[in-house]
């Protein structure tokens, strides 16, 4: 259980799912079991049989696990108001609950209040200056806030947390480019445009470090595999006039 409560911390989700899944089936009440596994679940996306996981155990229960829990599942389903509600009420209930700020947080960012949302990563970084969602977030509240200094300090603390996470090594060099670093953000957005090809904000972004390196041929290349990855993206969409893709149902990616 330690094992995989440090593995959900670090973002191992589908790890937590192998070794807790047999566990949850034997001893389905374990709320232990359940916390833990329905957290994996819903950071990996499955929020569906997250929710199944959870209900089973935290139906009615109005404990700070039960609210987090229900709280993260409303937030991946784009209801902000909702989830600011139940973070709330977990707040209340045990304001040390790991990774809670964090989740809260990240409501707070969803429905425009930032202010508030960096109070709250704050706050979980005074209990766990290692938490990834935090730095993460508020380094992009920082950023956004042009204030680059300081979002580069929480922006690469999650980098180091977790070095091949595509978003924060994007945001560290966006930071940099905004300093006038083109050089340091260039091996980060090379590295994540290799691994994560469709990455489009990314790989605009390393266009135009490519331009201001004066490297006019490899920012070419960069601008047309952009447009070519835009317009397959635009011919799946729904309505796009695509007969292949008519009767597909739109693809609903989770957030990361």
């Amino acid at each position: 259980m330690l094992l995989a409560d440090c593995q959900v911390r670090l973002g191992e989700y589908k790890k937590v799912i192998d070794s807790l899944s047999p566990l949850a089936d034997a001893d389905p009440g374990n709320r232990t079991i359940a916390f833990i596994l329905g957290s994996a679940l819903v950071g990996d996306g499955q929020v569906s049989r997250g929710q199944v996981v959870i209900d089973k155990v935290f139906h009615d229960e109005d404990s700070a696990q039960a609210h987090f829990l229900f709280g993260s599942i409303l937030l991946l389903a784009d209801d902000g108001h909702g989830a600011i509600r139940e973070f709330e009420r977990a707040i209340q209930l045990d304001p040390k609950l790991p990774t809670l700020h964090a989740w809260y947080g990240r409501a707070l960012m969803r429905m425009g209040d930032t202010t508030k949302a960096k109070t709250a990563f704050l706050d979980e970084l005074s209990q766990n200056k290692n938490d990834f969602d935090a730095n993460l977030f508020l380094g992009v509240v920082l950023r956004q806030d042009k204030d680059f200094e300081e979002a580069l300090k929480y922006l690469s603390r999650a980098v180091e947390l977790r070095p091949r996470d595509q978003y924060a090594r994007y945001h560290v060099a966006a930071v940099y480019a905004a300093l006038g670093r083109p050089k340091d953000a260039l091996p980060l957005l090379e590295g994540v445009a290799k691994e994560f090809p469709e990455f489009s904000e990314a790989r605009v972004l390393l266009a135009s470090v490519y331009y201001r390196l004066n490297r006019k041929e490899d920012g070419d290349r960069e601008k047309a595999a952009v447009q070519k990855l835009t317009s397959e993206q635009q011919a799946k969409q729904p309505g796009s006039g695509n007969v292949n893709n008519q009767s597909k149902p739109p693809d609903k990616r989770e957030e990361q």
